[in-house]
């Protein structure tokens, strides 16, 4: 019997919760490097409100399988935006799917698809234009789930710290 699973708004007062969850995935990642959160990141942007988000949780029970984090980057030098010459009024269109992160036991799901499509739905109802991510360009994982989305990589070089990155858009 496959899985269902219940799509649900991740409000400030969850974001130590949602922080502890997304250390976890990472930790049980092989390859620590495709996936770069610093510390306290999560949790700042939930609380600063620079940041909407998502749980998916199995139907009929409370545990959360995955996340979404949206960030909406507004002029600040972290936007991906800058890094394709935008001009500043794009630029305050520009949302960064930042983090979709699946608990081990749920990957194949289809939830990194299903959190996305239903932050795309949000962000376009909210003004959006300029959805953005990045993508270790050897995770063919997530490369072929933003690819399958409609994402294209539109640019490829070193990001975070010097972490190899393809930067995805989409256009809404």
């Amino acid at each position: 019997m496959e899985k269902e699973f219940d799509i649900v708004e991740i409000g400030q007062a969850e974001a130590d919760a949602v922080e502890a969850f997304v250390e976890g995935v990472w930790a049980e990642m092989p390859e620590k490097d495709w996936f770069a959160v610093d510390k306290g990141y999560v949790r700042e942007m939930l609380t600063s409100g620079k940041a909407l988000a998502w749980k998916a949780v199995e139907r009929g029970g409370d545990a959360v399988a995955a996340v979404c984090i949206v960030v909406v980057p507004g002029l600040d030098d972290e936007n991906l935006g800058l890094q394709l010459g935008m001009e500043t009024l794009e630029l305050l269109r520009v949302a960064h799917m930042d983090i979709v992160a699946v608990s081990p036991c749920f990957r194949g799901c289809g939830l990194q698809q299903r959190l996305m499509q239903e932050a795309e739905g949000v962000l376009c109802r909210r003004g959006f234009r300029h959805l953005l991510c990045t993508a270790h360009p050897k995770n063919v994982y997530s490369c072929r789930n933003m690819e399958r989305l409609g994402y294209r990589s539109v640019w490829e070089g070193l990001k975070y710290g010097g972490l190899p990155r393809r930067i995805y858009a989409k256009t809404l």
